[in-house]
């Protein structure tokens, strides 16, 4: 064989390694892009799964809130914010308002007991 002839040989040898490293560079590149999404597709499952969750709990009390402040008489602590005079109603309802002897002293408490 004529040297030109092993050189186009050894040239298309050289050229067949190169495009298999290309080819298995591109095939693993592929595999881990596979593997990610699927990694990603089952988290986001998962937290789809626990977003549903929460947001069904988050339902649950707000129907509850809303159905026991609609329901239930609305009871108040032993203690009122100072400034406020609170003035309880025969049905329950109270209705609160500015006290006019109110002491704007910042170092007064902020919490007096309600009589």
């Amino acid at each position: 064989m004529s040297s030109e002839v092993q050189q186009q040989i050894q040239q298309d040898w050289e050229n067949r390694e190169f495009i298999e490293i290309v080819s298995q560079g591109i095939k693993k590149i592929a595999e881990f892009l596979n593997d990610f999404d699927m990694s990603c597709r089952s988290r986001i499952a998962k937290i789809n799964e626990q977003l549903t969750s929460l947001e069904q709990k988050v339902e649950y009390i707000e129907g509850r809130v809303s159905r026991d402040c609609l329901s239930l008489p609305i009871t108040f602590p032993n203690w009122i914010p100072v400034g406020v005079n609170m003035q309880t109603l025969s049905n329950g309802w109270a209705i609160f308002s500015p006290s006019p002897q109110h002491n704007t002293n910042p170092n007064t408490p902020h919490l007096l007991p309600s009589t």
